[in-house]
């Protein structure tokens, strides 16, 4: 059996994002230990969430701040994953990251359904995604 992908912990207290300093060290530490588990499993990719678990559009500078924040641990991340040798992956939960800017990047999707409201992780088909259409605009990225 081969470990495909690993997920790092997701929850509102692991937050990338957070504009308090111990709160994103916190988050960074707790991704960090788990790329190491990833590695120690030989997993090939090592998938993240960017933004928080929290549902919230924060305004004008905090949103920038927080996408600042997200993308400084997203570097430490990744210089960390490709030391352990393993790929590095992106849950898209950011509205901005779409698959166009990230085609070159592409490594693996992390794909579910959703009712258009949240991160359902429903089977394909039974939430609000037109699957034909996101095939199509793969299609087009490759």
């Amino acid at each position: 059996m081969e470990a495909y992908s690993f997920h790092a912990p997701f929850d509102p207290q692991i937050d990338i994002t957070a504009l308090e300093e111990g709160r994103r060290n916190h988050a960074r530490e707790e991704i960090l230990e788990a790329a190491e588990a990833a590695a120690a499993l030989e997993a090939r990719h090592f998938v993240i969430h960017p933004g928080p678990e929290e549902e919230r559009s924060p305004a004008g500078n905090q949103r920038i701040r927080r996408l600042e924040n997200a993308a400084r641990v997203l570097d430490q991340v990744a210089a960390r994953c490709r030391r352990l040798g393993i790929g590095f992956v992106l849950e898209n939960m950011l509205p901005h990251l779409v698959m166009y800017k990230l085609s070159g990047h592409l490594q693996m999707l992390h794909l579910n359904d959703n009712r258009g409201t949240g991160d359902d992780h429903l089977p394909p088909g039974q939430g609000r995604i037109d699957w034909n259409r996101l095939l199509a605009k793969l299609a087009e990225t490759a």
